[in-house]
C-alpha cells in the first residue's frame, strides 16, 4: 500500500491541476486582444471546443490509472482488470 500512496496523490494533483486550469483558462482567453476583435470571435468557440473535449478521456485514463493501481496493491497486476484498464488508458491517450 506505501507504494502506490505517492502515485495515488500524484494522479489527485494532475487530475485537480487540470481542473483548475479549464476554470482558469477561458478568463485568460477572455483577456487577449486579439480574441476581442470580432474577426476572430469564431476561434474563441473553437478553442473551448478543443479544450473540454480532451477532459473526458483524460479524467476517464485518470479513473483507469486509480483502478490500475488497486489492482497492483492487492497483487493482482497481470489480471484482466489491470489489462482492461491498460487498454483503456491506451484508448484514451489516442483519443486525447
Amino acid at each position: 500500500m506505501r507504494k502506490t500512496v505517492f502515485l495515488k496523490l500524484t494522479i489527485g494533483l494532475a487530475g485537480l491541476f487540470v481542473f483548475l486550469a479549464c476554470i482558469s483558462l477561458p478568463a485568460i482567453f477572455e483577456s487577449q486582444r486579439w480574441l476581442m476583435n470580432p474577426d476572430y470571435a469564431h476561434i474563441k468557440s473553437h478553442l473551448y471546443i478543443g479544450l473540454y473535449s480532451t477532459l473526458v478521456p483524460f479524467y476517464i485514463a485518470l479513473y483507469r490509472t486509480g483502478k490500475l493501481l488497486q489492482c497492483i496493491e492487492r497483487q493482482d497486476a497481470f489480471s484482466e482488470t489491470a489489462a482492461n484498464s491498460l487498454n483503456t488508458i491506451k484508448n484514451c491517450a489516442y483519443a486525447i
